[in-house]
């Protein structure tokens, strides 16, 4: 994730190679989702077996415990998406800026000049 984000700031990369950043970093969050989800489930079944197999009592090991987990995963790997998300962004809007800028005037062919810019606003998921 940090690899994008780096290139993505420096101002590396072209067109094509800011729709496959962005395709790694949404394969990167669906995966890192789901052992979040996996993380917070084991806590979930490791807290019972705990209450069903020693003498603890529910107080010992309350169920907001394993919320908590789930909700500091959850947010832990929000610090980790967000930032090289960002910068994607940021970068994607500079290249549809630079290759398709708005046009100064509506005169002539300025239709034209903002379909290709929402073309490729919509290519790069801008």
């Amino acid at each position: 994730m940090y690899r994008i984000g780096a290139a993505s700031r420096k101002g590396d990369g072209f067109a094509s190679d800011l729709i496959a950043w962005r395709a790694i970093l949404q394969s990167q969050l669906t995966e890192l989702t789901t052992l979040v989800v996996l993380g917070t489930l084991t806590a979930a079944a490791y807290r019972k077996a705990i209450l069903a197999v020693s003498t603890a009592c529910t107080g010992d090991f309350p169920a907001e415990y394993v919320l908590v987990f789930g909700a500091g995963l959850t947010i832990l790997l929000g610090l980790v998406y967000i930032p090289p998300s960002e910068r994607l962004r940021h970068r994607a809007q500079a290249i549809v800026d630079g290759v398709a800028p708005m046009p100064d005037s509506f005169h002539g062919d300025w239709q034209e000049q903002m379909q290709r810019r929402h073309d490729l606003a919509v290519a790069l998921k801008v």
